[in-house]
C-alpha cells in the first residue's frame, strides 16, 4: 500500500510537470511599459502565439509582439520566431537560434542569453549576455508546478533579466534580458500570462491598462527617483509635514515593506533582489492614496 501511494504520488507530480510548454497555441504574454521614468505615463506590450513555422526541419512557433502607447494607439509590432527543446528555449537572432531560458540549468551553471544591443537600439539582439543561476526553487501556478529560476548577467549595461524566471512563462521584466540601469525609457515589465491552462498575474494592474498619471485625490503626484535604481531611492511628491504609510510588494504579491515616510525620505534597497516592486502610498484621512513600480537592479 505504502509503495502503491508513492507511485501514485509521483505520478501526479509528473503529470502535473509535463503538461506545461513554452508558447502554446493559445499563450499571451501582457507587458506593461514605463515610457519615461520621469513622468508616470504607462502603455503596454502584448505578446501572442500567431502561428507555426518551420526552420530547419523543426516546428517552430512565431510571436507577435505589439506596443501601444498610454493613449492606446499602436506603437510598434515585432515578430520573435521561438522553440523549445529539453526544459531550454530558444530564441532566432541574426538567423541562428540562441538559448533564451534554461530551465534544466542547475546552481551555477551558466547561459548566454540574447539580449537588447543598449549601443544600438534600432538592432535589437545582435548580443549576448552571459547569464548565472544563483538559485531555484518551484512554485504552482494554476495547479501546474513550475520551475523558478533566480539569476544575474555579467553586464547589466547590456542586458538583465529581472527575477524570477518562471519555467514556460518566463522572466519578471521583459520577455529578454533588457538594459534596465541603462535606458530612462520604454522600461517594460511583466504583467500577465495566460495559455495552455495557465493563468498568472503577480500584480494589481490589468494587463491592458494604460496610465496617464499617477495622481491622488488632490492632485498630488508622486515620483521615485531613480528609477530603476540599485543602492537606494528617493520619494519625492510626497506633502510638507503630511505623515504617510508606505506598503512595497514584490512581484509575487508578498508584502515586503511597511514604513511611515515623509518628503524626505530615502529607502535603502541595496539589499533588495532586483526585480519589480510595487509602492502603495497611503495617509490615515484618505485623502492621499497613490501607487508606483519601481525596478531594482
Amino acid at each position: 500500500m505504502r509503495y502503491s501511494l508513492l507511485l501514485i504520488c509521483g505520478l501526479l507530480i509528473y503529470t502535473m510537470k509535463s503538461y506545461g510548454q513554452w508558447a502554446p497555441n493559445d499563450a499571451i504574454w501582457h507587458y506593461g511599459v514605463i515610457e519615461s521614468v520621469f513622468a508616470s505615463q504607462q502603455g503596454y506590450e502584448k505578446a501572442e502565439v500567431v502561428g507555426d513555422t518551420i526552420i530547419n526541419s523543426r516546428i517552430c512557433k512565431k510571436l507577435r509582439g505589439r506596443r501601444y502607447g498610454y493613449n492606446n494607439q499602436l506603437v510598434s509590432e515585432k515578430i520573435w520566431i521561438t522553440f523549445s527543446d529539453s526544459d531550454k528555449v530558444y530564441l532566432q537572432t541574426h538567423g541562428t537560434f540562441k538559448v533564451l531560458y534554461d530551465f534544466s540549468a542547475n546552481v551555477g551553471d551558466t547561459w548566454n542569453a540574447p539580449t537588447y544591443d543598449a549601443a544600438v537600439a534600432c538592432c535589437p539582439w545582435d548580443t549576448t549576455v552571459l547569464v548565472t543561476v544563483d538559485s531555484i526553487s518551484s512554485m504552482v501556478i494554476s495547479g501546474f508546478l513550475k520551475r523558478v529560476l533566480y539569476v544575474h548577467s555579467d553586464s547589466i549595461v547590456s542586458g538583465e533579466f529581472l527575477n524570477p524566471l518562471i519555467e514556460d512563462i518566463g522572466g519578471a521584466g521583459y520577455l529578454l534580458p533588457f538594459p534596465y540601469s541603462y535606458l530612462d525609457g520604454d522600461i517594460p515589465y511583466f504583467r500577465c500570462y495566460e495559455g495552455g491552462g495557465i493563468s498568472y498575474q503577480p500584480t494589481s494592474f490589468n494587463c491592458e491598462e494604460t496610465i496617464v498619471k499617477v495622481e491622488t485625490e488632490k492632485g498630488i503626484s508622486v515620483s521615485i527617483f531613480p528609477n530603476p535604481a540599485s543602492e537606494s531611492i528617493r520619494i519625492m511628491g510626497i506633502p510638507p509635514s503630511q505623515d504617510i504609510n508606505l506598503l512595497v510588494f514584490d512581484n509575487t504579491g508578498k508584502q515586503c515593506l511597511s514604513e511611515d515616510i515623509n518628503e524626505e525620505s530615502v529607502i535603502k534597497t541595496s539589499n533588495w533582489p532586483n526585480g519589480m516592486y510595487m509602492f502603495r502610498f497611503y495617509s490615515s484621512d484618505s485623502i492621499f492614496n497613490a501607487c508606483k513600480l519601481f525596478i531594482k537592479y
